[in-house]
């Protein structure tokens, strides 16, 4: 098991992917997150996962649509979409999905969280992105 979170607020664009800073927790030694590539974390080949995320986001502009996904090797998972619209700029909403992902092959092995909006999403600190090897 690895979960991984952010220490600082962060804005991230669309299509890019959220850095996480901080190791809140890692058992086995299979599932690997390294500092040199922070924005994903390289999962064990032939193994199910149960892939989660939450967060609190905002924008800057009240009104407009987030959207951020789980992606495999930089394809989003289309069940994780997390959508939401603020009311008001720059207050935080929390957004949250979990799946279930098999590894089948060493080509899509690495995870990470990505916006897949039109705009850009400040994440606050202390997400909380759980990677979770089921078998």
């Amino acid at each position: 098991m690895l979960v991984l979170s952010n220490l600082t607020a962060q804005t991230i664009q669309p299509g890019q992917a959220v850095t996480f800073d901080n190791v809140i927790l890692r058992t086995g030694n299979c599932e690997c997150w390294r500092r040199q590539l922070p924005t994903s974390a390289k999962l064990r080949s032939n193994a199910a996962y149960s892939l989660g995320f939450s967060g609190n986001v905002s924008s800057a502009t009240a009104g407009a649509a987030m959207q951020l996904s789980i992606a495999v090797s930089g394809s989003p998972l289309v069940e994780t979409a997390m959508n939401s619209t603020p009311e008001t700029a720059d207050v935080l909403n929390n957004i949250s999905t979990e799946t279930r992902y098999k590894v089948c092959c060493c080509d899509a092995d690495r995870v990470s969280v990505i916006n897949t909006g039109t705009v850009p999403v400040t994440l606050a600190p202390n997400s909380a992105f759980v990677i979770d090897r089921r078998g």
